[in-house]
């Protein structure tokens, strides 16, 4: 199931990085990373090498992404965001999770930045690109307290812990996918140093 929504989410990340027009909210130094909701129709490589090399017209098929080998020329396929993303839950998807469970996932955790749409979308390329914790902490200019919060969400998570969740407001009806999500993130590295 992941495959093809990481397919997707892949294309975002290399359509945008390729000089498209896309409008940014993302403050940062790199906004290719930020932009995951952009049209898959930009993409002009073949289905059987469907990856865009940054800089070049070079496309790769997705089997040489994250495998440890440079195959595109400014070594774009192998770049650290991307390789998280290729094993997280696409931002796309990140940002319909978000959506549905902000009733208890902003005041528990982002309170503090969540003022527009956009912040919502900011907080889900963060969950599928950060490395860990603490870049995710600083993605978002979370409070120390805040990113200690949401890393104790996913522990909890890690323990099957529904109650701590709970005292953070989640409904019981969502453990499911809270679990499934929290669960792909501390499997992709979210809780490493």
């Amino acid at each position: 199931m992941w495959a093809s929504l990481q397919f997707t989410s892949l294309f975002s990340i290399y359509l945008s990085a390729r000089g498209k027009e896309v409008v940014c909210s993302y403050t940062e130094k790199s906004c290719y990373t930020c932009i995951w909701f952009v049209s898959v129709e930009f993409n002009n490589c073949p289905e059987d090498e469907p990856f865009p090399c940054k800089s070049t017209n070079k496309c790769i098929s997705l089997k040489h992404v994250c495998d440890g080998n440079y195959d595109c020329p400014e070594r774009w396929d192998e770049d650290q965001e991307v390789c998280i993303a290729y094993q997280r839950v696409p931002a796309e998807d990140m940002l319909n999770f978000v959506e549905q469970q902000a009733r208890w996932l902003i005041p528990a955790f982002f309170k503090s930045i969540v003022k527009s749409r956009d912040d919502l979308q900011k907080i889900a390329s963060a969950l599928s690109t950060s490395a860990n914790i603490d870049v995710f902490q600083s993605k978002l200019h979370l409070s120390r307290q805040s990113a200690r919060d949401f890393e104790s969400a996913l522990y909890a998570v890690r323990s099957n812990d529904m109650g701590t969740l709970e005292e953070f407001g989640m409904k019981p009806e969502s453990w499911s996918e809270v679990k499934s999500v929290f669960k792909n993130l501390i499997d992709s590295g979210l809780l490493q140093q």
